[in-house]
């Protein structure tokens, strides 16, 4: 039963939940209309949406082609790996939809989190984890830094989309170099070791 529910979650989660969400979250920024009011999605708020997605797009490219080919099969992937793809997924989405609609310190703080979920499952290959480690403090330093921005009435608007532009760059490094030249073999044996990842 294990190894059947695991196929049928690691299906929909990456064959549905994140296809569906990312182009959902296309669709949204081609229209720019916004869903709660009859405004136009303009500035800052665009500026966010558009690095969310892009995070969003990164994200989705390391699971389906660097984490695939060391967690081939559904059975290599620990619940804890696949119910973490989902939480982040979920708060990626949900920070799209805050910024979108034009609640930037809500989705700040659900962007915040999703390197802690990350670094949840990215435990037991220290490179990864020592890096996330790092990216957490930071992003929890940058909400702190634009919750006191957003609580003093500075009016920056600009903060958000710099914070998740930071967000990407820190993240596309990980995914771009940090992976691949210190935590893709431990990954590999992590696998071939334990039988799931």
């Amino acid at each position: 039963m294990n190894h059947v529910a695991k196929t049928r979650v690691d299906t929909l989660t990456y064959g549905l939940i994140y296809p569906a969400f990312l182009g959902n979250m296309i669709y949204d920024l081609m229209l720019r209309k916004l869903s709660w009011n009859d405004g136009v999605l303009e500035g800052p708020d665009l500026m966010s949406c558009f690095a969310v997605v892009f995070f969003l797009l990164i994200d989705y490219m390391h699971l389906n082609g660097d984490m695939n080919k060391i967690a081939d099969a559904p059975e290599k992937k620990s619940w804890r790996y696949i119910l973490c793809d989902i939480g982040t997924c979920c708060l990626i989405f949900s920070s799209f939809v805050l910024f979108k609609e034009g609640y930037a310190i809500f989705a700040l703080m659900l962007f915040s989190v999703i390197p802690v979920v990350i670094l949840t499952y990215k435990q037991k290959n220290s490179h990864s984890a020592r890096y996330f480690k790092w990216y957490s403090v930071f992003s929890e330093i940058a909400f702190i830094v634009s919750l006191l921005v957003y609580y003093k009435g500075v009016y920056f608007p600009w903060i958000y989309p710099l914070i998740i532009l930071i967000h990407v760059l820190v993240y596309g490094y990980y995914l771009l170099y940090h992976y691949y030249d210190k935590c893709y073999e431990g990954d590999k044996d992590i696998v071939k070791e334990d039988g799931v990842y």
